[in-house]
């Protein structure tokens, strides 16, 4: 396998404002194209839908010139892209473009830069610094004034991904902790991982606190029951073509029926439902055994698993690919249990993110791995670039993995920042890193491009491996 050169930072200087002329990554700009005249007929063939096109579209107008005055006095130049953070429009780049404060207040941000003449530019200032981490090589940072087609765009309200899990022991003493809400649903219902830093199945109460107010419960298809009949004591060996009937009243007052199986767990019986419940939910419910003899649920029971055996979709991540590389801490990585788990009920404005990556999302378009890269190479004019993705990797630091995904979008000093579009999950992240190579992990690369971006805005790595490996 050919050794890969240094990854470069892809910030721009006053000396790399020449562009293409003397550009020593990508010489000519082939396969650069102008976002004004970006069209569906630029998208591989399967891509070629109105939908997908608009949401390029209207992602790329989110999509910034960074001007930023270093504390030095010079200047530096790079990408950024407009989120919504807890209903306040802010901008997403890396690090290494804004790193403190004082740059953040003293950066121009620059809408509709997308001609030489730049008839349509809007100029806005940094207002101050959200977060950043060099790390993570993420920052977040404040601006004014927000330009009204920017508040016209639809964009989900990132936080929402991230929302926080309060628990009470029974001495109600509470914890909290940074949860992950996985971008699919399953059975109609969305999956929230979190760490398995505490047992669920022994705290007096769980919500998972959403910024736009929104209280949700944990779900589950587990559910506890008594009085426990004979019949389904574990030494009984047709225990498992024991079938009962569970009746429970919905929010509607209609009473619904279905039929659960006998689940053992150490040593323990339970039911396990077609669908998950809610504590609540199975408090309400009524147990009918084959033999007439009734029970009552009493909760719900919760199962930790690992990301080598959750089912994950809709993830730009193969685990299965990464544990046949062998390497140990990948292994301890995916191995290491998390809670993955049902909840109610949705907030608002992610059941109707959800809903749209789920329309895309499908199994057949996993399989298809194209990336899209929007921004100010070399800090000119708005680009846009059509690559592949090439991997996820793992990469361990003092105290944790990181996460970071490679792609072949050309990108130039400048495109740091920019984001990375991948069609098949609905998903993006910001550009921060590149290098010019024709060949990675024994692949040809067509574009001669291997570029990287951290897996930052899902922070993952903290929701399933320890802080101290």
């Amino acid at each position: 396998m050919t050794e890969l050169p240094e990854f470069k930072r892809e910030v721009a200087t006053e000396a790399d404002m020449e562009g293409e002329a003397n550009c020593e990554k990508n010489p000519g700009h082939n396969g650069f194209i102008p976002f004004q005249d970006f069209s569906m007929d630029h998208l591989p063939l399967v891509w070629q839908e109105g939908r997908v096109y608009e949401y390029i579209r209207s992602f790329g107008e989110r999509v910034v010139r960074l001007v930023v005055k270093c504390d030095n006095g010079s200047f530096r130049y790079g990408s950024g892209v407009v989120e919504k953070w807890e209903d306040k429009y802010v901008i997403a780049t890396n690090n290494h473009v804004i790193e403190n404060d004082s740059q953040a207040k003293r950066c121009l941000i620059e809408f509709n830069f997308n001609s030489d003449d730049r008839s349509d530019v809007i100029v806005c200032e940094g207002t101050g610094l959200l977060e950043t981490s060099k790390t993570l090589d993420k920052t977040l940072i404040t601006f004014l004034h927000i330009p009204k087609k920017i508040q016209e765009i639809y964009m989900v309200d990132e936080s929402l991904f991230i929302p926080e899990v309060v628990t009470m022991d029974n001495d109600g003493q509470t914890y909290s902790y940074q949860s992950l809400t996985m971008p699919y649903t399953v059975n109609g219902l969305p999956i929230l991982a979190m760490p398995l830093r505490f047992d669920l199945n022994k705290m007096k109460e769980t919500s998972i606190e959403f910024y736009d107010g929104t209280v949700s419960k944990m779900a589950s298809e587990i559910i506890k029951f008594e009085p426990v009949p004979s019949e389904i004591e574990p030494r009984n060996p047709n225990v498992k073509d024991i079938h009962p009937n569970i009746s429970v009243r919905d929010i509607n007052g209609q009473v619904k029926t279905m039929t659960g199986n006998i689940e053992y767990i150490e040593g323990e019986v339970f039911i396990k439902l077609p669908e998950a419940f809610t504590d609540e939910e199975a408090q309400q419910c009524t147990v009918t055994f084959p033999n007439g003899s009734v029970s009552k649920g009493t909760g719900v029971h919760f199962l930790p698993t690992t990301l080598a055996t959750a089912n994950l979709q809709g993830l730009d991540i193969n685990i299965g690919k990464l544990l046949t590389l062998g390497i140990p801490e990948i292994k301890r990585f995916a191995n290491n249990p998390f809670w993955n788990l049902h909840f109610k009920p949705t907030p608002p404005g992610l059941e109707n993110q959800l809903s749209i990556q789920g329309t895309y999302n499908t199994e057949e378009r996993r399989q298809i791995n194209t990336a899209i890269a929007i921004g100010h190479p070399h800090g000119g004019k708005k680009m846009v670039t059509i690559g592949r993705d090439l991997a996820f990797s793992l990469e361990p630091t003092a105290t944790e993995l990181r996460c970071s995904i490679a792609y072949s979008c050309q990108t130039c000093p400048g495109s740091s920042g920019s984001p990375i579009l991948y069609l098949r999950s609905w998903r993006w992240y910001v550009h921060c890193l590149g290098l010019r190579a024709n060949e990675f992990q024994e692949e040809v690369v067509e574009t001669g491009n291997i570029n990287k971006a951290w897996w930052w805005k899902q922070y993952i790595s903290d929701i399933v491996v320890e802080e101290h490996m």
